[in-house]
């Protein structure tokens, strides 16, 4: 009943999201947000690729959900790098907390979605994110979601999803 809720509380939120979609490559982007679930074997190749962002002259901001409470004890948020918990949920699992909902509400050129498996927090700040550019994996709610979605059929993997987001939004002017 509680996921009911939450897939009509979204729905009916994305109905009226309003958002302008704008086509960018890693050429002509600003600023890049990155939403990931955390655990450490993951955080480093995030950590990596945002590094190759910054180095590529673009603001990149993370949020990752911390699902495990042992992981979250652990975590320090630093200047573009936050994180959020089942703390900072409400009963329908929604991220209530500021920083998830600026998160959600800024203008980011490229929103990249770095999760393989599906995270109902995460689908939802990426869902109703006013983001100008979606990317993601195409595997569940992404193909709905996403303005580019990204096969990784053959290797379900997060280094391969990177390298393969490196090698199409450099082929996007």
């Amino acid at each position: 009943m509680k996921t009911k809720a939450a897939e009509l509380l979204l729905k009916n939120r994305l109905a009226k999201l309003e958002r302008r979609v704008h086509a960018k490559g890693f050429r002509e982007a600003k600023s890049v947000a990155i939403l990931y679930h955390y655990d450490p074997e993951t955080e480093n190749v995030v950590r990596d690729f945002a590094h190759f962002l910054k180095d590529e002259r673009m603001k990149a901001d993370t949020l990752a959900y911390v699902s495990k409470k042992e992981y979250y004890e652990k975590v320090k948020p630093e200047l573009s790098y936050a994180y959020f918990n089942k703390k900072q949920l409400n009963w329908l699992h929604t991220p209530t907390e500021k920083q998830c909902i600026d998160f959600m509400n800024k203008e980011y050129d490229i929103l990249i979605d770095l999760t393989i498996r599906s995270h109902y927090p995460l689908r939802y700040l990426f869902s109703l994110s006013k983001a100008h550019f979606k990317v993601g994996a195409a595997i569940a709610y992404r193909n709905d979601i996403c303005d580019l979605t990204i096969d990784i059929s053959k290797q379900k993997e997060l280094p391969y999803l990177i390298t393969q987001l490196k090698h199409y939004l450099n082929l996007i002017n």
